[in-house]
């Protein structure tokens, strides 16, 4: 018998005696509504140097604000801050960082103006960015029809010269005699003026600009009479010995280019060919076969020069190489340079990997070498890496990302980083590893989904209307913000000041039917109160004299009642007032451990008891306190110390007064629920369990719901983007619930609310094009029962069990849009088909080959107009 045998007997036997039993599963018909949208692009083109200390220096660019972006990394603590440096309209789309001895900041980017590119320059020393102008007149267009911009290319690099100022090289489009060329002229020989400069910043603190010498064309035509976009992709490296090697390539000529220094002298420089005898120059109505793409280049300290560069038949017509996306590694002996019989050692990638600028290179020596690169076909970020000079490669994948823009591949020590724009989720990702390989770690280098980090909101019915009322920051401005939903619209009220950060937040109503909300000002470490009083928002400090952290909120009659971890003590911390305006009382609530009053969860009943759940971090308990109306707080470890460790918690109530709380165990990612069944006793069971690779429960959201069932909402996935929900039955068995059509992916900061029997969740937007806030609803959802007659013979499945190849057979009485759509036992969807014309009425079968799909029970749905049959179907491999 083989290993998969008895779990295939055990799935066949499940389905025999189960054929015509309930399935435990919920399917609900969720719908979904976008509240506000996010899309930032935080983090394209980056750049990335390290410091002599090994901290991170990164440069990227905001589409949304339009303004070039800073981000540090300090070794010793791993922590990352984000800064803009320059104002909006500065572009920086096109950017390079370096940093000099003193740990001074250096960077070039070019500007955008009406559509003309400017090369600008920008420093930070004392604290604070300072941007000038490289250059009085704009660095040109391009192109065929001269309509091609400068500045949307990575034709840009900075270094430190060997007397302490910054080098800029760029490429300049614009040409003086440059015309448009209406159609192709013959071949003929000229010389092109190469279009490739450098900037230096003299002690005079102005800029000196020199070019490099004419290169001849040797076989192109004159499309661009004065220009050959030498210099369209560039890289400068010092390579010892006051030394500098600018690589770079030539479009008409098919060459990769490189210029040497003489010894502290950037005024003269030597010219080669380093890749240009297997290009081939043909030359079809304007069009050539191949072109260089993106550069990448390193200098070790043997005097090796490692390049990484693309060719693509982007630009061209012929097929006879089916490939866009070749790209090549060159290694130069820089001491054997003009050397008679030497030529440098390339090495040809596969083709069809990556496409123009997503790879990158980093080198430690001669014979270590590594490449980032951007697998297409199945969007992997990948390092392919030689141990022996480039003679053989080795893949390792990075991880499974979309992204549309460069890396960025950097060696310190015994260390390897790769910088990633994560496209769909719209922030930086910065991965490392051992150089000699061990497994990839991963975190987040920027704050991209700006709307929205820290987000609560509330609900009330209002007749027919179900009114949704949200507080949530925007970390670009720094500020917080007020939305409602009235009539099914939605509309936004910034609240309080600009610019002094923010981080937490919690938001209710009071008992006149007015939002109010407690917030943090992380920049003075000052927890804020906000209310609405009559249409007009006040604000006022609650308290100026802690470092609160993890704020929850509640009101009970004309009080407001905040708990919050206090960061400098370690401490959890109460303050409550009887108005808006105060006085505010502060105490301490819980100091009976070193760090005590994480993760706060607040609570109020209808008898207006303050039910409150939190952890002692130091000694690994869950902690409860209550509250009752004109009495004290009491406070009970729910677990022992040590046996879980307790970190995202969710306080609720049954209408008998009982209370209980979800729970996350961070050691092993299983969530758990505590029910007090005795004035001393809490009774734990597992509510779900995930593993090592899943942050299971963080956050989660409890719910009891009018019969007393609690329900569980948590994110389950290492990124956030996958939400489940359970239900607990009355015999005490947890079933998964559906959460279909989350289109956007709501997820990882949410709300979790009831009316009526109408489920909400409102949260973050965590999917590729769909970045902010938005909500899912499931109208009388807690009231649809687990699907005690499921099966319905109108939907016939077969063979079920399966194998795969697997037939759907139904009948339609009259013609009608369908769609078929199967789920897990977890409610995710797994595949959905919809036919985009009526079908007749009649019979009908689709076939579907389940390619892909693990074993298990599976949930199908088919929906017409006025239909909706459901079948179990069970995938036996």
């Amino acid at each position: 018998m083989s290993l998969m045998q008895p779990f295939k007997l055990l799935i066949i036997a499940l389905f025999v005696m189960g054929i015509n039993a309930p399935l435990q599963a919920q399917i609900l018909s969720w719908q979904y509504e976008n509240i506000i949208d996010d899309n930032y692009q935080s983090g394209a083109n980056p750049d990335m140097v390290k410091d002599a200390a090994g901290n991170l220096h990164v440069s990227y660019w905001n589409k949304e604000e339009d303004r070039l972006m800073y981000a540090f990394r300090q070794k010793s603590t791993g922590t990352w801050t984000t800064e803009s440096i320059a104002n909006s309209g500065s572009l920086g789309y096109a950017s390079a960082i370096t940093v000099d001895v003193s740990g001074n900041i250096h960077l070039a980017y070019i500007q955008d103006q009406s559509g003309r590119a400017y090369l600008r320059y920008a420093t930070k020393a004392g604290g604070v960015w300072t941007t000038e102008a490289v250059m009085a007149n704009d660095i040109g267009v391009y192109g065929a029809d001269l309509s091609f911009p400068t500045y949307i290319h990575h034709s840009l690099d900075i270094m430190i010269s060997a007397e302490g100022k910054p080098v800029i090289l760029y490429f300049d489009g614009k040409v003086q005699t440059q015309v448009s060329c209406p159609a192709p002229i013959g071949l003929v020989y000229n010389n092109y003026e190469l279009d490739m400069n450098l900037a230096i910043r003299t002690g005079t603190n102005t800029w000196q600009v020199s070019g490099f010498a004419d290169i001849p064309d040797r076989k192109a035509t004159g499309c661009l009479a004065d220009g050959d976009r030498y210099g369209e992709f560039c890289r400068i490296v010092p390579s010892g010995g006051g030394k500098y090697q600018a690589v770079t390539n030539s479009f008409h000529n098919h060459d990769l280019l490189l210029f040497s220094s003489e010894a502290n002298d950037l005024s003269n420089w030597e010219f080669s060919r380093i890749d240009s005898t297997n290009r081939q120059y043909i030359v079809e109505a304007r069009h050539f076969r191949e072109s260089f793409d993106y550069i990448d280049a390193a200098v070790t300290q043997d005097s090796i020069l490692h390049i990484t560069y693309g060719l693509s038949t982007f630009y061209g017509l012929l097929t006879s190489e089916p490939t866009r996306r070749t790209f090549y590694y060159a290694q130069v002996n820089l001491n054997k340079l003009g050397t008679p019989g030497y030529t440098p050692y390339i090495f040809r990638f596969l083709p069809n990997t990556v496409y123009r600028s997503y790879y990158s290179l980093a080198a430690h020596s001669k014979d270590s070498v590594y490449l980032t690169y951007y697998s297409v076909p199945d969007r992997k970020l990948v390092v392919a890496y030689s141990y022996n000079a480039g003679a053989s490669w080795q893949n390792d994948t990075v991880m499974q990302v979309i992204t549309n823009t460069s890396t960025k591949t950097l060696v310190h020590g015994d260390s390897l980083f790769v910088l990633t724009y994560e496209a769909d989720k719209d922030y930086l990702i910065l991965s490392s590893r051992k150089r000699t390989g061990t497994a990839w770690r991963h975190e987040n280098a920027t704050v991209s989904e700006t709307r929205g980090n820290y987000m609560s909101s509330y609900m009330v019915r209002n007749g027919a209307d179900d009114e949704a009322y949200i507080f949530f920051n925007e970390n670009q401005v720094e500020r917080f913000y007020y939305g409602e939903r009235i009539n099914q619209n939605w509309s936004f009220t910034p609240i309080d000041q600009a610019g002094k950060g923010g981080a937490n937040v919690a938001f209710t109503q009071n008992t006149q039917g007015e939002p109010c909300a407690a917030y943090v000002f992380t920049r003075t470490a000052e927890l804020r109160y906000a209310q609405r009083q009559n249409g007009t928002w006040f604000t006022g400090l609650v308290d100026g004299s802690s470092d609160p952290r993890e704020v929850v909120l509640t009101t009970r009659g004309d009080s407001i009642h905040i708990c919050y971890f206090d960061l400098s003590t370690g401490h959890l911390k109460y303050a409550r007032a009887g108005a808006a305006t105060g006085p505010w009382i502060i105490s301490v609530l819980d100091s009976s451990s070193a760090i005590i009053g994480q993760r706060p969860n607040l609570f109020t009943d209808d008898a207006g008891t303050l039910h409150l759940s939190y952890t002692d971090a130091f000694k690994a308990i869950l902690r409860y306190a209550r509250k009752p109306i004109g009495g004290t707080w009491t406070k009970e470890n729910v677990t022992a110390a040590g046996n879980y460790n307790p970190s995202f918690s969710s306080v609720n109530v049954t209408s008998q007064g009982d209370p209980q709380i979800a729970f996350r165990d961070a050691s092993d990612n299983t969530i758990f629920l505590a029910e007090k069944i005795s004035p001393t006793n809490w009774a734990i069971n597992e509510v779900a369990i995930g593993d090592v690779t899943n942050l299971i429960g963080s956050p989660l959201k409890l719910i009891i719901d009018t019969e007393n069932r609690p329900w569980v909402l948590y994110n389950y996935s290492s990124n956030h983007d996958d939400l489940r929900l359970v239900r607990q039955d009355g015999a005490g068995v947890w079933n998964p619930v559906s959460i279909t059509n989350n289109t956007a992916e709501v997820s990882n900061v949410f709300d979790f609310h009831l009316l009526g029997d109408d489920f909400y969740i409102l949260g973050k937007k965590n999917q590729e094009g769909y970045f902010g806030l938005g909500m899912l609803y499931a109208e009388n959802g807690v009231r649809t029962a687990l699907e005690a007659e499921f099966a319905n013979q109108n939907l016939k499945v077969y063979p079920n069990p399966s194998s795969g190849n697997t037939t759907f057979e139904f009948s339609l009485n009259t013609a009608d849009h369908i769609s078929l759509t199967i789920y897990n036992l977890s409610g995710q969807m797994i595949y959905s088909v919809t036919e985009e014309e009526p079908l007749p009425a009649g019979n009908h079968q689709k076939n579907w080959n389940a390619e892909n799909i693990p074993s298990g029970v599976y949930l199908c749905r088919l929906s017409g107009q006025k239909f909706t049959h459901y079948q179990k179907w069970v995938l036996i491999r």
